[in-house]
């Protein structure tokens, strides 16, 4: 998150987006493409923008549970591997105590990817990114090739597009990543004196 951005206000701008996100929610989910690609990543944005309004005692706690951040990443990975599930899509669709379940974790997964991402070192950041990314790009390519409709509730047609965009998504997220790792200043020892 932007150091600019005070705790208020990003505290303030997640809760307006989980207003917006709540109330154009049949709108977004009417259409499989804006379900998975537009509602998810605003509702994990919406969770790491919360992470100002925890108290530091309980920050302290959570920390405990979180080493190297493990636990938040794990958590990240198995909520966003859940939602990819067909199945889970409709019940969304039908049922809005499962909606209501999907924000709720969606939500809380941001908060989660915001307190661990600087805490796990550069090989636990690889290992859950780009082990996200080949599980995404799988679905993407499971939903592409499908020969039948896999959710009820959306047209064959979306089905597809999602799966072009989770490929496109897992692609753009290691590269991005990647390039922002090559971006980095080194770290520089200080010149040890010859004798």
């Amino acid at each position: 998150m932007n150091q600019h951005l005070t705790p208020r206000w990003q505290m303030t701008a997640g809760l307006l987006l989980i207003v917006l996100l709540t109330l154009l929610r049949q709108l977004l989910e009417a259409r499989m493409l804006s379900h998975m690609l537009l509602q998810f990543p605003l509702l994990l944005l919406a969770g790491a923008l919360l992470v100002p309004a925890l108290p530091n005692r309980l920050g302290g706690r959570l920390g405990r549970y979180n080493q190297i951040g493990i636990t938040g990443l794990t958590l990240a990975a198995g909520v966003s591997s859940l939602w990819m599930i067909p199945r889970l899509l409709d019940l969304v669709v039908a049922s809005t105590a499962v909606d209501a379940a999907k924000f709720a974790s969606l939500i809380l997964t941001g908060f989660a990817l915001r307190l661990s991402w600087p805490l796990a070192v550069r090989t636990m950041q690889a290992f859950f990114l780009i082990g996200w990314a080949m599980m995404s790009a799988t679905v993407g390519l499971l939903y592409q090739d499908a020969p039948v409709r896999l959710c009820n509730s959306y047209l064959g047609a979306e089905q597809t597009q999602v799966g072009s965009g989770l490929i496109v998504l897992s692609a753009a997220l290691v590269i991005c990543w990647f390039g922002l790792l090559l971006g980095e200043q080194p770290t520089t020892r200080p010149a040890q004196r010859l004798h």
